[in-house]
């Protein structure tokens, strides 16, 4: 996603929002479909998603139900009245003040959580490998502002989408079965 890892940076605020990264996927998926990535045509796709990953998953499938045949979601929620707060006590400050060596030149609309525990009340639920978490802090990259912002309408159902959902929180793992 554009405003992730070594990407480039649009504006945090007006265009690195969810709804751009769920088109985005879209026309990715229909040029993997089509055949037009290194000539192979795709007609299995899945979609692996964590947090605003998960989000963009959960809303392509129900924009464009038919692009995907499963998605795996962690560290999401489809209860907004969790998310947003969980989402909010991450603490989110702006990654070039957490880590000035790591991310000194991202611009200031793109945040991540500044301490594990922040990361954890974010992200993390119930019985879970301490291992993951420790991973995850040392590995985890940033969200802009416009995600933070807009992420709760992309929480939605898909009555349309068919293939299989596994959602994974915790030490609460569901497999859903055509059912969003």
């Amino acid at each position: 996603m554009a405003g992730s890892g070594n990407s480039s940076f649009p504006d945090g605020l007006r265009e690195a929002q969810p709804q751009v990264y769920v088109e985005t996927v879209h026309q990715v998926v229909q040029q993997l479909r089509e055949g037009k990535v290194a000539g192979v045509k795709w007609n299995k796709i899945a979609l692996v998603g964590f947090s605003i990953g998960a989000t963009v998953a959960n809303s392509l499938s129900a924009q464009y139900p038919s692009d995907l045949n499963a998605i795996v979601l962690h560290g999401f929620s489809w209860d907004a009245t969790w998310s947003y707060p969980a989402f909010l006590s991450g603490l989110q400050l702006p990654a070039a003040q957490i880590d000035p060596g790591r991310w000194g030149s991202i611009p200031p609309e793109y945040m991540t959580q500044s301490s594990r525990e922040a990361r954890e009340a974010s992200l993390f639920y119930g019985s879970f490998d301490r291992g993951i978490l420790e991973a995850d802090f040392y590995y985890r990259d940033f969200d802009s502002l416009g995600a933070a912002m807009a992420f709760t309408y992309h929480i939605v159902d898909a009555p349309e989408y068919r293939g299989p959902v596994f959602l994974g929180i915790g030490e609460s793992k569901l497999v859903v079965p055509c059912l969003m």
